[in-house]
């Protein structure tokens, strides 16, 4: 029996890219599960869609059927995929977006029973070589098929532990169920041993130094940017970053000594995070086993992933999962950068999970996940906005702000919050004549600066300091002094 297409079903991708074309926060978040790359679509045009809908989305675009259409045209696909007609078309191909998890089922079986066909063609060839070497070719049969069976019995190719892969228990069992005590580390279920917890920020806002905050809150069972510490826990930070000259000078303020049995910091490994290194994992799990840290940390995810792509997300997420124990695993943390923001862009709460670098796949494997965002502009500035966007398993929290201070963070008292959300249309109140009247043929520090600039206009602090940042080119600073020119 011949057939002139492998398995498909192009019914099924349609229905994918529909219902993300639809409702994409829900759609997108539970594609990214088990549709790890474009390669599970047989259809070309379905593969430039969807890798174009994930672009979009980790690029913080909207999505709908005038700015998509528009966001093809302007890469140069929309005519490659059928034009502005199909792309219309396929919007409405389903009225149910809500059955994107049977399509999602749909696709990844065909894309499994092609790969059974291009593994059991890829053997045959190879026993009708001339010189064939059966082992060879067993070993690899053999290879090629577990991967198979793995991919499909897992959904995604990811490694699973061992047990039954499914649990059916009935709600009075789950009402009854009692979490043990000691896996809630911080806050409501915020950081938990054996959950992923996400630490996101623009470069220079502190995410590495709030790491160190962590460690030194599990060693004193002091609070974490005002989330209660439940028991002492240690801490392993696995860092690529920071050199040990900038680790020293973090660390000058702190007891040291007294952290020593509960905290492990690297400097930059020889060759990065080098996860996919087998000898670099085997060092790293016999450090994790020696030490035995209640949470492990790795910074920044950039350096561990280092492409910013589904799958590379995905598999590096398993490759450092492999280096962590089965029994007792420690929560882990990953610290990660969030995209560039819009001019004029200000997210807040949980729309600030969509500013997470390749947030769709990331923020979607994290239980909880923080936000950190500079007060203002201006680089002197030490204070920073803590937000948590997500938490699966319990309450999120009030945002707070605090300032990086000593080598950890104090709370800010009265932050000029309206300030914060809406720095343009604040910042206005400070005029060019307003700063001629603050340094009147005088010179100031910052600090003066901006205490003259809040007595003359009555603004806060944030604006203050955005009002040195916007006229930056009309101030003259020798030896740390403002003059105005």
């Amino acid at each position: 029996m011949t057939h002139d297409k492998p398995p498909h079903s192009s019914e099924a991708e349609q229905g994918i890219l529909s219902s993300i074309l639809q409702s994409p926060s829900k759609a997108i978040q539970q594609c990214v599960e088990k549709i790890r790359d474009v390669e599970y679509f047989y259809v070309p045009a379905h593969r430039t869609i969807y890798q174009a809908l994930l672009d979009r989305w980790d690029a913080g675009g909207a999505i709908d059927l005038i700015t998509f259409t528009q966001f093809l045209r302007d890469r140069g696909e929309l005519d490659s995929v059928g034009g502005a007609a199909f792309v219309t078309a396929l919007q409405t191909f389903t009225s149910v977006p809500e059955n994107v998890g049977y399509y999602i089922d749909t696709v990844h079986e065909k894309h499994v029973l092609r790969q059974m066909i291009a593994a059991g063609t890829e053997t045959v060839r190879r026993a009708y070589a001339v010189q064939a070497d059966p082992a060879a070719t067993l070993a690899f049969a053999t290879q090629k098929f577990d991967a198979v069976k793995l991919h499909r019995k897992n959904g995604s190719g990811r490694p699973h532990d061992d047990g039954p892969l499914i649990e059916f228990l009935s709600p009075t069992q789950i009402k009854k169920y009692e979490p043990p005590t000691d896996t809630r580390l911080v806050g409501d279920y915020h950081v938990t041993k054996g959950d992923v917890f996400l630490i996101a920020g623009p470069p220079g806002v502190g995410k590495s130094l709030s790491t160190v905050y962590l460690a030194v809150a599990g060693r004193h069972e002091i609070e974490w940017f005002g989330l209660p510490v439940h028991r002492q826990f240690k801490t392993m930070i696995i860092q690529a970053e920071n050199g040990k000259v900038r680790l020293r000078n973090e660390l000058q303020n702190l007891d040291c000594e007294d952290l020593d049995e509960f905290v492990r910091i690297t400097p930059p490994p020889l060759y990065g995070l080098s996860f996919k290194r087998s000898d670099f994992k085997e060092q790293t799990a016999e450090a994790i086993a020696d030490f035995k840290p209640d949470v492990v940390i790795i910074d920044p995810w950039i350096s561990a992933t280092h492409r910013d792509k589904t799958e590379d997300y995905l598999d590096t997420l398993d490759e450092v999962r492999s280096v962590l124990p089965k029994d007792e695993t420690p929560a882990l943390g990953i610290v990660a950068h969030t995209r560039k923001p819009q001019p004029n862009e200000r997210a807040s709460g949980r729309a600030l999970l969509h500013m997470i670098a390749g947030s769709y796949t990331i923020g979607a494997r994290a239980r909880t996940a923080f936000v950190m965002q500079a007060a203002s502009d201006d680089t002197t500035d030490n204070r920073i906005v803590w937000t948590c966007c997500k938490n699966n398993n319990g309450e999120h929290g009030p945002r707070s702000a605090w300032e990086r201070r000593n080598g950890l963070f104090l709370p800010v008292q009265d932050f000029d919050w309206e300030t914060f959300d809406h720095p343009k249309e604040s910042g206005k109140k400070v005029t060019e004549a307003v700063m001629e009247t603050v340094f009147e043929d005088r010179s100031l520090t910052r600090i003066e600066a901006v205490k003259k600039i809040m007595e003359e206009t009555g603004v806060k602090k944030s604006a203050a300091y955005n009002a040195l940042n916007d006229f930056k080119q009309r101030l003259l600073n020798i030896n740390g002094r403002l003059t105005w020119t």
